[in-house]
């Protein structure tokens, strides 16, 4: 999607960023530059890999395993992304997956209990964002986190993965309402099966000059933490998260807690030496 100027997001209103819930593929924003107001929201929330469902014995499709690449065949298993699902009985939680300075995939949901009524959390979907030559403005909220994995039924859901929040331009910057958000979703553990919340997504914003697969190292500054030492290119003061989601209720183990996912903040400086011009 393209905007050749701003691209505002006013208070009270919305922008819904959905990925295919099947293949995961997501659309890219290209724009002069992007201003989220305060009240604004740009949301991919629960717009990824869907989570697994069944009803009972009957099943519609692959009704244990979530789409996406951090899927778990094991049942009641949080999506994996930046970060691992939880588990239920032990099983493994998929693989993470995607590049953490250059994430550009969404979350992958839940997996389920087959024999069971149970609807799985979906992933977090993907917000790309980029203004090369404008700026980025975010006063409002970036939210690209899992869905709850029982958010539709009792006890057999894993929660789905946060997905991406990926945003490149000139300048960036941040008020102190601002939020970036990429968690893992939450679940609600049964008494025998224990499903999994989701792991953490990730989070990438670079600012300055153009990104290129073939910048030098000694042109990069990358931060876990938003950078300080370039006011007239980042300056961000509001609250980000890749945590995993939250297991809640009485019947939580420590297999339930998934981990947290990734986040960096980078700057790319400009060429350093002369610049000769010859006509």
């Amino acid at each position: 999607m393209k905007v050749g100027g701003t691209m505002t997001i006013s208070t009270n209103c919305f922008v819904y960023s959905w990925s295919d819930c099947l293949n995961l593929g997501s659309p890219h924003f290209e724009v002069g530059s992007l201003d989220v107001q305060t009240g604004g929201v740009f949301s991919a929330f629960g717009r990824g890999g869907r989570g697994s469902y069944s009803t009972y014995t009957t099943y519609y499709g692959n009704a244990s395993r979530g789409k996406g690449p951090g899927s778990s065949s094991n049942n009641c298993v949080g999506g994996s992304h930046g970060g691992k699902g939880g588990n239920a009985y032990g099983g493994a939680s998929g693989p993470t997956y995607d590049d953490e300075m250059r994430p550009y995939q969404a979350g992958t949901g839940g997996s389920n209990y087959g024999n069971q009524w149970s609807v799985s959390g979906a992933g977090g979907g993907l917000v790309y964002v980029t203004a090369t030559n404008g700026t980025i403005r975010v006063n409002g909220k970036i939210d690209a986190s899992g869905r709850h994995g029982n958010e539709f039924s009792s006890g057999y859901g894993g929660g789905g993965s946060g997905g991406t929040i990926l945003l490149e331009s000139r300048r960036f910057f941040g008020g102190e309402t601002s939020q970036l958000i990429a968690k893992g979703g939450d679940t609600t553990p049964q008494s025998t099966v224990h499903s999994g919340a989701g792991g953490g997504g990730r989070i990438a914003v670079w600012c300055g000059e153009p990104w290129s697969a073939s910048l030098r190292k000694s042109r990069k500054v990358i931060s876990e933490t938003p950078l300080t030492g370039y006011p007239e290119s980042m300056s961000y003061l509001g609250s980000y998260s890749v945590d995993p989601g939250t297991p809640t209720g009485s019947n939580i183990r420590e297999t339930n807690y998934g981990t947290a996912g990734t986040i960096w903040f980078c700057y790319v400086k400009p060429q350093s030496g002369n610049l000769i011009l010859v006509r």
